[in-house]
């Protein structure tokens, strides 16, 4: 029989999208204040499957996909969210 433990910690993924790089930047500098540092950047990619998004947000629109260093309890994810 197995015995309930707290869950390890993990890695925090991180996924922005919007219209502009300067409002890009400017949500990952908040992020990284109450998240601590970012440490794996991926490149920015034309989030274009759906244009869902474009009459509110604008067209183009870019994604960038980030992961923070500190890794986190996994049952903090709703709150940090």
């Amino acid at each position: 029989m197995s015995l309930p433990r707290p869950p390890a910690k993990a890695k925090l993924l991180a996924s922005l999208f919007g219209p502009r790089v300067d409002l890009l930047e400017e949500v990952l500098q908040r992020l990284q204040q109450v998240l601590g540092a970012v440490d794996e950047y991926g490149p920015r990619l034309l989030f274009d499957r759906t244009d869902y998004y474009a009459a509110e947000m604008g067209w183009p629109l870019e994604r960038l996909f980030v992961t923070f260093s500190e890794p986190i309890r996994q049952d903090a994810l709703a709150s940090i969210k």
